[in-house]
């Protein structure tokens, strides 16, 4: 198992010196984040939220395994202790801080997957079409046989400069074109490997995805998605800085003088 990429830093490496390095490559990868106490504790929660009926917690139809969604603010402390201590880092706040700005939203959305073996990747490899900061966690020790997350540093720059340039001319989040095949790309995507409690921070303008589960293997992960406030939508309400960024009503959407608004405080990244 690797343990060390040229973007691994230790828990205590402090704030400035782990927002230099997200900056520069896109991603940090810090091993042992999560001490091991807390990975039993988190697996053991892990499971139970699986158990759970609760409008807090949305089942999603995965073919990968089994997933869900859980949103932030409804989680019962109380029951679940350390999965919210765990999403509740004063660290993730500070760096959401620095990173996209405020107001912004922190890990609102928490998702878990276990994934089981599957031929293919997890998902093809792309940067999102809404910006995020992700806090993605190992709760097994994972390697490229059991579909590590794999990204290109750096390519943050280039997904940034794609959705900017086609929000520029008025296109759509929803339409911004975030997938790519090309063989070139794909091989430039490096697994990211690491024991339970590795903590891996990316922005989702870079290139990413999960990779093969190999037989006998498998992978448990929770990842927590922090975006600006208000955050962008496929769907903008009427008149919100957003719809009118994307209308046909507006005339600088046809002239390339719209400006790009990729996380509507773009000076922050």
């Amino acid at each position: 198992m690797r343990t060390e990429y040229e973007f691994t830093l230790s828990r205590d490496a402090g704030i400035d010196k782990t927002l230099a390095v997200l900056r520069e490559h896109g991603m940090v990868h810090i091993p042992n984040f999560i001490p091991a106490e807390d990975i039993a504790a988190l697996r053991e929660e892990f499971e139970e939220l699986f158990k759970q009926s609760v409008g807090w917690i949305r089942t999603i139809n995965y073919e990968h395994g089994r997933a869900l969604s859980v949103h932030r603010e409804g989680i019962d402390t109380s029951k679940f202790p350390v999965f919210a201590r765990t999403f509740d880092d004063d660290m993730m706040k500070l760096l959401t801080d620095q990173y996209l700005g405020k107001p912004n939203l922190v890990n609102n959305d928490i998702y878990i997957t276990h994934d089981k073996p599957n031929p293919e990747p997890i998902n093809p490899l792309h940067f999102d079409k809404i910006l995020s900061l992700k806090f993605f966690l190992y709760l097994l020790d994972t390697t490229e046989e059991s579909g590590a997350f794999q990204f290109i540093p750096r390519s943050h720059l280039i997904g940034r400069k794609l959705a900017n340039e086609h929000l520029r001319y008025g296109g759509r989040m929803e339409t911004i074109d975030n997938r790519t095949t090309e063989q070139k790309m794909i091989d430039q995507a490096i697994p990211i490997e690491g024991p339970a409690g590795t903590m891996i921070i990316f922005d989702t303008d870079g290139y990413h995805r999960g990779g093969v589960v190999r037989p006998g293997r498998e992978r448990m992960v929770m990842r927590g998605h922090s975006h600006t406030d208000p955050m962008p939508v496929y769907k903008p309400k009427p008149f919100t800085q957003q719809w009118w960024h994307e209308s046909p009503l507006n005339p600088a959407r046809f002239s390339g003088k719209v400006p790009a608004k990729r996380i509507w405080n773009e000076q922050s990244v």
